[in-house]
């Protein structure tokens, strides 16, 4: 049965909308489920990786509620998401708020869905004392960029200050998947 819902995922997302793909995905055992709610800290990172190192689904769903937090943390993260993607497609989704590190989360995934009340916001890397780090921030623009971001809108983010240590921008979930062409797959 895996393989006939595979193969029918578009459809069964035109006909009963994204929530149906998913949750027949969940109830017939093919996807693994993983929450980050809350801060992205050592204690989220660790416990994410636990979670994806034991995953054998073909599919992991990663639904994500946080207001940002360490950038270690969420590389941390990130990594464990890319070492199962040789082996699980990655769905990402974000239902309210999805800010700072958590951006980078959700461009991790190989299928990315925004709720119509979701909030993004983007800024650049701030060290603990909220001073601007140039070398991360360059570091998590080029993962936007390769993650599939349109380069015209990162540009211009650069450009007005929010990627460049100078502010935030604040994004509707609807308007950043608009921004969004397939992401780069790592060989």
């Amino acid at each position: 049965m895996p393989l006939q819902l595979r193969s029918n995922r578009s459809w069964i997302r035109r006909a009963f909308g994204a929530g149906a793909v998913m949750a027949a995905l969940l109830t017939t055992g093919c996807a693994d489920y993983v929450v980050i709610q809350g801060p992205l800290d050592v204690a989220a990172a660790e416990r994410v990786e636990r979670e994806l190192a034991d995953t054998k689904a073909e599919t992991v769903v990663i639904d994500l509620d946080s207001g940002g937090g360490n950038i270690l943390a969420g590389i941390r993260i990130i990594t464990a998401i890319e070492q199962v993607r040789p082996r699980a497609r990655i769905v990402t989704r974000v239902r309210s708020q999805c800010h700072s590190m958590c951006v980078a989360l959700f461009l991790a995934g190989d299928e990315r869905m925004a709720g119509s009340e979701a909030l993004f916001l983007m800024h650049g890397v701030r060290d603990a004392d909220g001073g601007h780090r140039a070398d991360l921030t360059g570091q998590l623009v080029a993962y936007y960029l390769n993650r599939g971001l349109d380069p015209s809108w990162v540009d211009r983010q650069v450009a007005e200050g929010p990627l460049a240590g100078r502010g935030e921008v604040v994004i509707a979930g609807a308007d950043l998947t608009r921004r969004l062409a397939e992401p780069q797959r790592s060989a």
